[in-house]
């Protein structure tokens, strides 16, 4: 027995040391290939420390991450007595926000002095001025870290799914959560199957974004696929001019003498008047629109492409 607690205490102090030397990895004077990877490695890192980071700048000089927390709220409207940077109830916010109980159950209260207009969504702030940043700048082919600063203001989230940047999902887990949804899998089916599958930084709130957006995308693609658009292209003449509104109401004026004396060219059709008389044919005009564009054309001599 003895030994058996020695060995699991030897391994879990070797677990917690390969840990640290995993976090040295992100250290000053570390040098990466991109950017990017610069970034996974600062995600990894929070994952591990159950805190998120984002990039505050980034350009062909200098990348900065920062913690989620960082930086000061600025409100664009405050109300009389009101400070625009009053963060003295932030901490126990920010504590309330990053619980697991925020992300599923209840919402915590909001302040009303921080929100200036109604109608608007109201939500806590989560920026106390946390120090905790990353700093890096190009070096001839790569990428170095040259400032660290390690230190957080704030407590660690009990659960990382708290944050949504760890809670982002591969393209394959994500078809398979549309595959389900497809088959009528309610969003509690589906939490339970990818369980199943290992896969436990999913929250409901996830299920029921993907399911709006998947659904309503295929909705808006069968609206489009209904309503299909027609165009017609005509020529006219310099001379002539288009007279939409009244040609269809315009009767064709007939002489006695061009009835009585039908003129020798008229017993030939012209090709304009063979391109015209394919358009009558039955298949060709359908429509009471089709009629009135048909007899306007052949009123006043317009050419169809």
């Amino acid at each position: 027995m003895t030994e058996e607690l020695s060995f699991i205490r030897d391994s879990l102090t070797q677990m917690l040391e390969d840990e640290s030397q995993n976090d040295e990895n992100i250290k000053v004077m570390q040098k990466f290939d991109s950017m990017k990877d610069i970034r996974q490695a600062a995600i990894r890192y929070a994952r591990r420390h159950k805190f998120a980071v984002s990039t505050l700048r980034s350009g062909e000089r200098q990348l900065v991450m920062v913690c989620k927390h960082s930086g000061a709220y600025r409100a664009t409207k405050t109300k009389a007595g009101a400070s625009r940077n009053d963060t003295s109830n932030i901490s126990a916010q920010v504590h309330n926000d990053i619980q697991p109980s925020s992300a599923t159950q209840e919402p915590a209260a909001v302040d009303q002095s921080t929100t200036a207009k109604k109608g608007t969504r109201k939500k806590l702030s989560q920026k106390i001025h946390c120090p905790f940043e990353i700093r890096a700048k190009p070096l001839e082919s790569q990428w170095v870290i040259y400032k660290i600063v390690y230190e957080h203001n704030h407590e660690m989230a009990a659960d990382i799914k708290a944050y949504a940047q760890h809670r982002k999902l591969s393209p394959e887990t994500k078809q398979f959560i549309i595959d389900l949804m497809n088959s009528g899998s309610t969003n509690s089916t589906i939490l339970e199957c990818l369980r199943m599958k290992g896969i436990d930084n999913v929250l409901k709130k996830d299920l029921a974004n993907i399911r709006q957006a998947h659904f309503n995308g295929k909705s808006k693609k069968g609206k489009q696929a209904k309503k299909p658009q027609k165009f017609l292209h005509v020529k006219v003449a310099e001379d002539q001019s288009l007279a939409v509104g009244t040609a269809s109401q315009q009767a064709p004026v007939q002489h006695p003498q061009e009835e009585s004396k039908p003129s020798p060219a008229c017993s030939h059709a012209s090709p304009k008047t063979e391109s015209i008389e394919q358009m009558s044919s039955p298949g060709s005009i359908q429509t009471a629109e089709g009629q009135q564009l048909y007899q306007f054309i052949s009123q006043n001599n317009v050419q169809v492409n």
